[in-house]
């Protein structure tokens, strides 16, 4: 076989996709996700698996020995399980734990260049004041998803000495359709002026750093260029130098979709709650899905702004995009069809 062998989990998704078209040409790739797409790439060694399976995991780790003969010289290991409700849930153990569990201990046996963990920026506790979070910040995570990930990474750490192991640390991945589940609904929810989008609780000076996919692209093929230089169980925070707070990012939106700034309402936290509490209830016996759910409320307030100089002097990598600038591409896209923009990200027709 001429060319490295890149193994990906989580093929099928979105960061998947585009991480297949970006290295289909250079390399042989073996795809694992529990579900095919019908238009997936047919150069690529698919196999139909739940990685949180593990009798069917090893299964089919044994048909990939006898078709690479141990070795893979790239994992990306993508998959992961994740939802807005933010409850307890059994499948984040399964997949996002346990899943990464198996997948590593049949890697065992395999000559792997490096295992790159795709880990989430939400594994930290959000900054105070101006700091701004870095590898080495607290692991305190709100999130039931975040909370999942720490786990996994220690799961990834324990095995460094066995096998070359990298730890990526993404923030929020938009693309010029913007496929991020929470901005997404949050520009539809704007677009559509739906009740109370005027209305922000608590100062509104939170938020996150984002980061384009083609910069995640790149900050996975470092990966790949540099494993020698990066020692083992190495950790980067993959995201845009700028924080936007939510305040900036309504007012962004808006005007770019109505060519004029907004005065938001700004009600206390407690009370905006309330509505979202009522409004899901109201929702729920209608049969529909309201998007913002009561936990949100609280995160109004809570900045995650990243120190990614680590990321840039031992990667030798740096965002080429900015989202408050690339914001203006993502309107362009809804309003040139918002049909399929809709679509693309699984936001239901206002019924």
């Amino acid at each position: 076989m001429d060319k490295n062998t890149v193994l990906m989990t989580g093929a099928s998704g979105f960061i998947g996709t585009a991480l297949i078209t970006r290295l289909i040409n250079n390399y042989f790739i073996i795809g694992i996700d529990k579900i095919l797409n019908k238009d997936r790439e047919n150069m690529v060694l698919w196999y139909k698996v739940n990685i949180s399976d593990k009798e069917h995991l090893n299964n089919t780790f044994r048909e990939i020995r006898e078709r690479v003969c141990r070795k893979i010289d790239y994992v990306f290991h993508l998959a992961a399980y994740f939802d807005m409700l933010n409850e307890e849930n059994e499948m984040y153990r399964e997949t996002n734990e346990n899943g990464t569990r198996y997948l590593l201990d049949n890697l065992i046996d395999f000559d792997v260049n490096n295992f790159i963990f795709t880990s989430s920026a939400t594994v930290m506790k959000p900054s105070v004041g101006s700091e701004r979070l870095s590898e080495n910040s607290a692991l305190t995570s709100t999130f039931y998803y975040g909370k999942s990930k720490i786990e996994g990474e220690k799961i990834v750490l324990e095995k460094k000495e066995k096998i070359r192991t990298t730890i990526l640390r993404l923030s929020g991945v938009y693309s010029n359709d913007c496929r991020l589940i929470p901005l997404a609904n949050q520009i539809a929810f704007i677009w559509r002026k739906s009740f109370g989008y005027k209305i922000l609780p608590g100062k509104g000076e939170g938020g996150i750093s984002y980061v384009h996919i083609e910069d995640v692209l790149d900050a996975f093929e470092k990966t790949i260029f540099m494993f020698k230089e990066i020692p083992s169980g190495s950790i980067f925070i993959v995201s845009e130098d700028e924080y936007i707070p939510i305040n900036d990012l309504y007012n962004q939106i808006f005007c770019e979709i109505y060519g004029k700034k907004i005065n938001f309402i700004h009600l206390p936290k407690w009370l905006v709650y309330i509505f979202v509490y009522i409004t899901n209830r109201i929702y729920y016996l209608l049969g529909r899905e309201f998007f913002f759910k009561p936990w949100m409320i609280n995160l109004t307030d809570k900045k995650y702004r990243f120190d990614i100089n680590n990321t840039k002097r031992m990667l030798k990598w740096r965002p080429k995009f900015q989202l408050r600038e690339y914001m203006k591409v993502i309107i362009k896209n809804l309003k040139n069809d918002p049909k399929r923009w809709f679509e693309i990200n699984i936001i239901a027709p206002r019924s």
